[in-house]
């Protein structure tokens, strides 16, 4: 069990992009004559975003100054612009690419794990890149899921099933070095939702009894006839993990998710196991003092939409 205490990815850490930030014109703030409906963007060292205006809004309203942006009242935020969507907190946000999605992130930190959501591709390149040593890794990482071909008739006939999740925990710690990552999909839309990396800690060794699911935020309702009505939403990964820890850890593993408490990050059971790998907050946890060698850490985990 693993997480990845996340570094933050801003115009300094994103050094190359494949991707044009051309989603739509420019905020003017000398532009008077905005309307309803009208969609500007706004990109700065702080903001890469989307709006839409909800009625006229005076001249000089900044998009990104609502006094609260949960109830705006001239400018609605819709998404993050396609180049930084990618990097958001909203994992169900893709940056897309035709072909591939080519990013170079140079971190200036201790950085050894990173984790990929809501990706489609054929394949994930990573090449780590020493200023003084020069490449020191570079793997290749097919998205192609095999885990339900268990006879011939499901090799021929299934249709091919592709990972969304991937992990890495094993990216050497160079804190100087460039980290570049390629989403390959040559026969369409490469698609990324979130790219997450830093420094690796573990806590302990996810165990059976870990559970996986998703909180739906759909809605199914039937009318006054009984039909059904269906409005298609997010929704959420969940993990329930079961881990065992040393006793003598338990204060240390304690206070480092106090600290992170606030904070989204990525949570790994086992990299083998992408249904264990979530992006989000911890609910609640729970440290049983079992034995003086092992004790039992329980975890809840709501993932991002």
């Amino acid at each position: 069990m693993n997480i990845i205490r996340p570094v933050t990815i801003n115009d300094s850490v994103l050094a190359v992009s494949n991707i044009t930030e051309n989603d739509e014109a420019e905020w003017d703030d000398t532009k008077s004559d905005y309307a309803k409906n009208d969609r500007v963007m706004i990109t700065s060292d702080t903001v890469h975003s989307i709006y839409i205006a909800l009625q006229t809004p005076p001249a000089g309203q900044d998009p990104a100054l609502e006094v609260d942006p949960r109830n705006p009242v001239y400018w609605a935020r819709v998404s993050a612009t396609n180049k930084w969507a990618m990097f958001s907190n909203q994992i169900s946000d893709q940056s897309e690419n035709a072909a591939k999605i080519e990013v170079e992130l140079t971190a200036g930190a201790l950085v050894n794990s990173m984790a990929l959501f809501n990706i489609a591709g054929s394949s994930v390149d990573i090449t780590v890149t020493d200023p003084t040593d020069g490449v020191v890794y570079d793997e290749s990482i097919s998205l192609v899921d095999d885990s339900g071909v268990n006879d011939w008739y499901a090799w021929y006939f299934e249709p091919i099933s592709r990972e969304a999740t991937v992990a890495i925990l094993d990216l050497p710690p160079y804190p100087s070095a460039t980290i570049k990552v390629v989403i390959n999909e040559a026969a369409g839309i490469a698609k990324c939702g979130l790219i997450t990396m830093g420094a690796i800690r573990e806590l302990g060794v996810t165990t059976h009894g870990t559970s996986i699911g998703i909180q739906d935020y759909s809605r199914k309702e039937p009318d006054a006839f009984g039909n059904p009505i269906i409005i298609k939403r997010n929704f959420a990964n969940t993990v329930d993990y079961a881990v065992s820890i040393e006793t003598n850890y338990a204060g240390i593993i304690q206070r480092t998710l106090a600290d992170f408490r606030t904070e989204p990050m990525a949570w790994i059971g086992s990299v083998n196991s992408p249904g264990t790998i979530v992006y989000g907050y911890y609910q609640d946890f729970n440290i049983v003092l079992s034995t003086p060698t092992r004790s039992d850490l329980s975890i809840e985990v709501q993932g991002l939409t």
